[in-house]
C-alpha cells in the first residue's frame, strides 16, 4: 500500500516535515494505535529491508478499497485490489 502523506514544495514545509510522527500518525489511523514502543519482529520473506511490526494488522477502511500496484504512482500498473474492510499484515522499512 503506498500512502501520499504529503507535498513539500517549499522551506517552511519542510520545517514542519516530521517522518516519525507522520508514521505514527498513519499506523494510528490504519490499527487504532501508535506501535513507536514496540521493538520489530521477524523480517519479511527474502527481502530484508522489511520488518514485520509484530503480526499487528490494520483493515481497509475505503468505500471503494484500494488497489495494489506494480510502483509508488498512480499510473502503475495494477496488480490486484484489497476491498473494504479487508486485513493487512503491517510492515514497515
Amino acid at each position: 500500500m503506498f500512502i501520499e502523506c504529503c507535498f513539500c514544495d517549499n522551506v517552511g514545509d519542510m520545517g514542519r516535515y516530521n517522518a516519525e510522527n507522520m508514521a505514527d500518525a498513519i499506523v494510528k489511523g490504519l490499527i487504532g494505535k501508535t506501535t513507536s514502543n514496540s521493538t520489530p519482529s521477524k523480517q519479511m520473506g527474502n527481502n530484508n529491508s522489511w520488518i514485520n511490526l509484530d503480526s499487528k494488522t490494520g483493515t481497509i477502511n475505503t468505500p471503494s478499497g484500494v488497489n495494489i500496484r506494480a510502483g509508488k504512482s498512480t499510473s502503475s500498473k495494477i496488480l490486484g485490489t484489497l476491498a473494504n474492510g479487508a486485513k493487512v499484515k503491517l510492515y514497515r522499512k
